[in-house]
């Protein structure tokens, strides 16, 4: 049943709800809040724009949803006959777009104007934010139709809306400033960029429900050309959207590795790979199955010491990626963006693991390790290119009481601290696991 309009008690309703959301939200993080250090520094205007054809390479196939469904809602809402002018209305196609409205005068003079601010942008190499522009003002109208209009569609439109409209402010916003820090402005397109995928990705899978549902393609004879035009879009769109999924890890696993077969495991490759380390190969089929082993055996989140690389986008921390189990410090530079404040205890951090790996020293180690509440010891292939053999024999001279050798295959030993409570589900002493 259609009511008059939005009154204020349902206005007022939707406020209090979505206050309290926040608000609860807000507190369920607030011990994050609390702790978390940001390096954001403020914004500055952005020294370069996405031009319009790349970002229609990244969004394209959602976008052209989006825009099929603004058209469609003016048409059926606003009564705007886009079509007139191309079979040469002229002015009925004015009359019925834009002047529908009920203000002929006001109308115009916004369409035009917004029409002239967008060919502005445009010239000043600002073409994406002028596209979105003028579309997200179409979203504004369409919103103000449905809040005029109210019925029981309304709050499924209102928030399709809303979706598309955030998506396109997205796009316009990183356009125009720069989050700092920033390394020119990858941080700031790349992040809020997968925000926007994902509100257009929402509200598109929508879309092409409420377009096929609502007889969109009904074989009329009006227009049933540009609906086949639109449909070979649509279809163009998707396959050029899934090039990458299907072929983009392979593409990328190549990169350092040799081909393996096609699997839904993202782990399959352990199983084939060796990874060329500028200190030599590792084969990872031996970490692989030390960190399944890991993954079987250990309750909880016990902390693991593993190697602490100098560079990232290695095979450093590996186990906590792996395994979800805490360590001393991860990837250096990840660490000092996102703690910036804390930057001289990531390179505290990272001496101490040095230390525990390379000196001999038995009695500091143990002290570093009772530190950091550190349970298990992690020595690989990895751990043995990069420290000094002395510092690593100390793991297996201190088996006499202090660690104990849980784990062993051909290239990784585990060792777990006797101090430190038992995490192990099946564990005895004395019965060290192996694999061949």
């Amino acid at each position: 049943a259609h009511r008059p309009g939005l009154d204020g008690r349902s206005l007022g309703k939707w406020m209090i709800q979505a206050i309290l959301l926040v608000g609860l939200a807000y507190l369920l993080f607030l011990p994050f809040h609390h702790a978390y250090q940001s390096t954001f520094s403020g914004l500055k205007i952005s020294d370069e724009q996405t031009p319009f054809y790349q970002y229609l390479g990244i969004h394209g196939l959602f976008f052209l949803l989006a825009f099929t469904f603004l058209l469609v809602e003016g048409t059926r809402r606003l009564g705007w006959r886009p079509w007139t002018l191309i079979k040469g209305g002229g002015a009925t196609g004015v009359r019925n777009g834009v002047l529908h409205l009920g203000f002929p005068l006001v109308s115009l003079v916004t369409a035009g104007s917004a029409i002239s601010f967008a060919i502005l942008l445009g010239l000043l190499s600002y073409e994406t934010v002028g596209v979105l522009l003028l579309l997200l003002i179409v979203v504004a109208v369409l919103a103000a139709w449905w809040l005029r209009h109210s019925s029981t569609d309304s709050s499924v439109h209102l928030f399709l809306l809303l979706l598309i409209g955030l998506a396109f402010a997205i796009g316009i916003g990183v356009d125009l400033v720069t989050v700092q820090p920033d390394i020119n402005r990858m941080n700031t397109v790349f992040k809020l960029y997968l925000q926007g995928w994902v509100l257009y990705g929402v509200a598109s899978a929508f879309i092409l429900w409420y377009l096929v549902t609502s007889g969109l393609f009904r074989p009329w004879r009006r227009l049933w050309r540009f609906k086949c035009v639109w449909v070979t879009m649509l279809a163009l769109l998707f396959l050029a959207s899934s090039v990458f999924p299907l072929l983009g890890t392979r593409a990328r696993l190549q990169d350092r590795f040799h081909t393996i077969p096609l699997t839904m495991s993202g782990t399959a490759y352990t199983q084939y790979a060796v990874y060329p380390d500028p200190m030599g190969s590792i084969e990872l089929r031996w970490d692989a199955q030390a960190m399944e082993w890991l993954q079987r055996n250990i309750e909880g989140s016990p902390v693991i010491l593993e190697a602490a690389l100098p560079d990232q986008y290695r095979w450093g921390s590996r186990v906590s990626v792996y395994t979800g189990l805490p360590t001393i410090i991860g990837w250096d530079w990840h660490q000092t963006q996102q703690r910036f404040k804390y930057g001289d205890e990531v390179k505290r951090r990272i001496g101490q693991v040095h230390h525990l790996f390379s000196s001999p020293n038995k009695e500091v180690a143990l002290q570093i390790l009772q530190e950091y509440d550190v349970s298990y010891i992690y020595v690989g292939r990895l751990e043995r290119l990069y420290y000094p053999e002395s510092g690593l024999a100390k793991f297996e001279q201190m088996t006499n009481g202090a660690l104990e050798v849980v784990y062993r295959n051909q290239e990784v030993t585990i060792y777990q601290v006797n101090n430190q409570r038992n995490d192990l589900k099946t564990h005895t002493p004395g019965n060290i696991q192996t694999a061949e």
